[in-house]
C-alpha cells in the first residue's frame, strides 16, 4: 500500500475538507480509485511506469509540470523524498492555483512527510492544517500572498542542462 497516496485522500474521506470542485490538477499523480470522483483532473507524472498505469485507466497524463497560471481551484500533490523537488512541486502548484485555491499534498513520513506543512507555510499558504495517519502525512492550505521563496523554489528545482553529458537533470 502506498501510504502517501492513501493519506492524500484521507482529509477528504474524513470530511476535514470537501471534495475538490472546479478544475483540479494532480502533481506526481498515481492511479487511485478516488480519481473517478475528480472528473477530468490535469494529471502530471514524469515516471513512465506510473504514467502508464494512469494511461491504462484511460487518463491523459502530462510528463512535464503544467505551466498554466491561476487556472485551478485545487491542486493535489504527492511529494517526493527530495526536499528541493518537493518545494518545487508545491511552488508550481501555488502558481497553478486561482486566488484562494487549495493545495493538498502528502508524503510518507520517511520521505519527509513531517515537513509538508512547514513548506506550505514557508511558500505562502495560509490556514495550513495537517493530519498524520498510516506512516504518512497530508497537509493542506489556501493560496495566500506570493512570497520570494516561491521564485527561489522554482529556480532551485528547475531542470538544467548538464554540459558534460548533454543530459537534462532535475534535483
Amino acid at each position: 500500500m502506498d501510504n502517501a497516496l492513501h493519506n492524500l485522500s484521507y482529509p477528504i474521506a474524513t470530511d476535514q475538507i470537501a471534495w475538490p470542485e472546479g478544475k483540479t490538477a494532480f502533481l506526481n499523480a498515481r492511479a487511485h480509485a478516488s480519481l473517478d470522483k475528480l472528473g477530468e483532473p490535469l494529471l502530471h507524472q514524469p515516471f513512465k511506469p506510473y504514467a502508464r498505469a494512469l494511461e491504462e485507466q484511460r487518463r491523459k497524463v502530462n510528463p512535464a509540470l503544467p505551466e498554466e497560471k491561476a487556472a485551478c481551484d485545487t491542486v493535489l500533490a504527492l511529494l517526493p523524498k527530495n526536499a528541493i523537488e518537493a518545494r518545487y512541486i508545491i511552488a508550481s502548484g501555488f502558481h497553478m492555483l486561482r486566488k484562494d485555491g487549495m493545495l493538498l499534498c502528502a508524503a510518507d513520513n520517511k520521505a519527509g512527510g513531517d515537513r509538508a506543512a512547514k513548506m506550505l507555510k514557508e511558500l505562502g499558504f495560509k490556514n495550513v492544517r495537517h493530519v498524520s495517519k498510516n506512516k504518512a502525512r497530508a497537509a493542506w492550505g489556501i493560496k495566500g500572498r506570493e512570497k520570494e521563496s516561491i521564485a527561489a523554489a522554482l529556480r532551485e528545482g528547475a531542470a538544467r542542462l548538464i554540459p558534460e553529458t548533454g543530459f537534462v537533470s532535475q534535483p
